[in-house]
């Protein structure tokens, strides 16, 4: 254990990224799986499909209420993707902190 300004943390090792997986120089650590590569996007409003390196794809449809956008299209997909359903990071982002506006500023 290391100590940090009264913070105790773990150190591990280095770690080595190789291909997209994550591996530490210490044993101990399980490896990160690996996250595909992005082989191709395809932009067909109001869709976005992304085509990923293990043969997959990720589809997200802009809703009639909004206007399409690519930069959202492919953090949708992506995030869709890292999290496995949209409904997964819906719940990760309702537990969010949020903190009133402050108006003055």
């Amino acid at each position: 254990m290391t100590e940090c300004k009264g913070i105790g943390f773990m150190t591990v090792g280095n770690p080595i990224i190789v291909d997209g997986t994550i591996t530490w120089t210490d044993s101990s650590v399980p490896p990160t799986p690996s996250f595909p590569n992005v082989e191709k996007i395809i932009f067909n409003p109001p869709c976005t499909i992304v085509l990923w390196s293990d043969k997959t794809k990720t589809v997200v449809r802009c809703t009639k209420d909004n206007q399409f956008d690519e930069d959202a299209g492919f953090a949708t997909a992506f995030i869709k993707r890292f999290y496995g359903s949209r409904r997964a990071y819906q719940k990760l982002i309702a537990k969010a902190d949020r903190q009133p506006k402050d108006l003055n500023k």
